[in-house]
């Protein structure tokens, strides 16, 4: 018997163990050959399937890539080597051997299933669609590969195509919960809400233990305005999964709507979900030259450089910055860029868009940048990338902007506020970072350009004054109802405009016309308007009302800025946490602490006693707007110096300390 046919013998007997369990037999018989045969691609690859069934994946991991080196066109291998890579949490690399193995095997359907889908969880949409396709081109009767594209349609916000997907990988597996979820999804952003949460309970029954199914009901729920119910399936999602960190994310978003939670409580919360996530090591030495005074490299990390709220606070920074003194990175998590992101791009000095990049690829490139200061743009908000925060790339780290509160990880250094926002004392003692606190407001606006200019008080044409309120329905408690049904009552002939994207569902619009009606306030005189397209000019339905009334204890901030550049004067109350006293911190700015309220009774008063006072009413629809312009909150030059400085400061303290390893 010649050399080759004895090995391909003793590979067969060291497989028959394989298959029947015998690990250690075959594992035995396989570094067998090897010993004979060092080229053997064969041993190395099975040697490295017991080596992940035994989760020993990084081994598994080197034991296959030793095969693929030996023998890199076998189309196994590189799928085996994907599933390894998997396990060992390697999904960038994962997806491209799965798509190694489908370029070698064209025709294998569950190799584009694979990368497709792991595409499609690194939000790399375009790349997802085009693999689950191909795989169900190749079958059409693969429910997962059906179920598959309906999350990435959902992700490419083509929710009718999602359902048609959806329905179709149902029609193939009734059971299978993946696809209720993402006919859940489909139907939410369709706005049939109450079929999104058929869908999602559906998805429960299928499998009970699937944390992912609570976590989507939560959503639709929260869309429906049941936070309390919302925030009862988001923790069942963590009893099951404590890891989720969307879960988390959105836990804490919708624990920072309720009126009882504390800065205390809101940062326990924010501690245990962080302490729940399998913490990445973070980088203790930086070798960045350390000369106070040189030139830094600023990188800003943010899902929002695209048309969304937080450009408006952004674009003044971006345009002002200092390009002698500071170079600055914009690292664009972005799956679907837009002209605004365009438009960043062009001011940043360098851009990148890490959408669809692992944390540790981003974290290598921003190592390669020679990053000085990192800056969040998104804190615990949809799409962050906090994960590579935790890596901690760079020796200064700081959040700013895009999130109301504490991001609870202890390797970003600062958060951007004011003594408003945060006053001195007990908010210190409620974050995982330390306060910087900047003079005259934490915000810079650029409105959009252009903007219809102020109209008249509609009291003029009315005869009756129009309340209004444009957040976030979910800003909106049970108990935020109860003290605007009394400016209502106190105000006769006197209607409330409510507009909020979750307010085209039906369920919505009757969930909030029944609070109202509860408390005796006539479905009449309540106003719901839903999603406004951008080429309607979404501003101009700031000409509808007399008098913006604020959110709390969850303020706006956009909305704020907006009313007040159409000239709508808006009231608020001050509260006892960050996200309660951003309205206090914006008026307090332009001087307008007469609309600043300390107690829900003063709020009513002050609403009430603005509603009787027309002639103050028309004074400010033409003066605010001014105001507003002529303030620190869009001195964009005056601001990006006062940035520039506290980042400088930051620098300079990192500087004064010790390098790692030294005394």
């Amino acid at each position: 018997m010649d050399i080759s046919r004895a090995i391909r013998k003793r590979l067969e007997e060291g497989l028959q163990e394989h298959q029947r369990g015998a690990l250690e037999a075959a594992q035995v018989i396989y570094q067998g050959v090897l010993d004979d045969d060092p080229e053997n691609a064969d041993a190395y690859h099975f040697l490295g399937l017991i080596a992940h069934q035994q989760q020993n994946f990084e081994t598994a991991v080197s034991l296959i890539q030793r095969a693929t080196a030996k023998d890199n066109a076998r189309p196994t291998f590189h799928f085996n080597l994907g599933a390894a890579q998997l396990a060992l949490g390697e999904t960038e690399a994962a997806r491209a051997s799965y798509e190694r193995a489908a370029i070698f095997k064209p025709d294998w359907p569950e190799a584009h299933f694979n990368a497709g889908s792991l595409a499609g969880q690194m939000n790399d949409a375009e790349r997802a669609l085009s693999s689950l396709t191909r795989a169900i081109e190749l079958r059409e009767n693969y429910a997962e590969a059906h179920s598959s594209l309906a999350a990435v349609l959902n992700i490419l916000n083509r929710p009718a195509d999602a359902k048609v997907s959806a329905d179709r990988a149902l029609q193939l597996d009734p059971e299978l919960a993946e696809a209720w979820i993402n006919l859940g999804n489909a139907e939410d952003k369709l706005g049939d809400l109450s079929a999104a949460e058929t869908a999602h309970r559906r998805s429960i029954q299928a499998n009970p233990a699937n944390a992912s199914s609570y976590y989507n009901l939560g959503n639709t729920l929260a869309d429906m305005w049941q936070q309390t119910e919302a925030i009862r399936y988001f923790r069942k999602a963590l009893e099951i999964s404590p890891e989720f960190e969307n879960a988390q994310d959105n836990l804490l978003l919708n624990l920072l709507y309720d009126p009882n939670a504390t800065e205390a409580s809101l940062f326990h919360e924010s501690r245990t979900c962080e302490k729940q996530l399998s913490r990445p090591s973070a980088q203790a030495d930086h070798n960045n030259s350390r000369q106070p005074d040189r030139p830094l490299n600023i990188g800003y990390v943010s899902p929002d450089f695209r048309t969304h709220s937080c450009a408006y606070f952004l674009e003044a920074l971006f345009r002002h910055h200092d390009r002698v003194r500071f170079v600055i990175f914009a690292y664009a998590n972005v799956a679907q860029p837009d002209k605004t992101s365009s438009r960043f791009q062009e001011m940043a000095d360098h851009w990148h868009n890490i959408s669809g990049m692992s944390d540790e690829a981003a974290v290598q490139l921003i190592g390669a940048n020679k990053i000085d200061v990192l800056v969040d743009l998104a804190g615990r908000s949809k799409n962050h990338r906090l994960g590579i925060f935790r890596r901690k790339p760079a020796p200064i780290q700081i959040s700013w902007l895009g999130y109301p509160g504490t991001t609870g990880v202890p390797a970003i250094d600062y958060r951007i506020t004011d003594t408003t926002a945060d006053p001195i004392g007990p908010a210190d003692d409620h974050h995982a970072e330390t306060l910087l606190r900047l003079d005259g407001g934490f915000h810079c606006y650029t409105p959009p350009d252009p903007s219809p200019k102020p109209a008249p008080s509609p009291v003029n044409r009315n005869g009756y004054v129009t309340f209004g309120s444009f957040n976030n329905l979910a800003k909106v408690s049970e108990y935020t109802i109860a003290v605007w049904s009394d400016i209502l009552r106190q105000t006769p002939q006197s209607v409330l405009l409510l507009k909020s994207l979750s307010l085209g569902s039906r369920e919505t619009r009757d969930n909030i016309l029944a609070a109202f009606e509860a408390r005796e306030i006539d479905a009449n005189r309540i106003k719901l308007m839903g999603w406004i397209p951008k080429s309607e000019t979404p501003l101009a339905a700031y000409h509808q009302i007399d008098i913006a009334l604020d959110t709390f204890p969850y303020n706006g901030t956009t909305t704020t800025f907006e009313a007040l550049w159409m000239g709508v004067p808006v009231v608020t109350v001050s509260g006892s946490r960050h996200a309660g006293r951003v309205g206090a911190s914006i008026l307090g700015a332009l001087d307008l602490g007469d609309l600043v309220a300390l107690t829900s009774a003063d709020y009513i008063a002050a609403c009430t006693s603005l509603a009787r006072d027309t002639k103050k009413l028309n004074s400010l629809r033409y003066s605010l707007r001014t105001r507003l312009r002529d303030s620190t909150l869009m001195d964009g030059l005056g601001f990006t110096r006062k940035m520039e400085e506290a980042l400088r400061q930051t620098w300079r303290s990192w500087c004064a300390k010790p390098a790692a390893g030294h005394s």
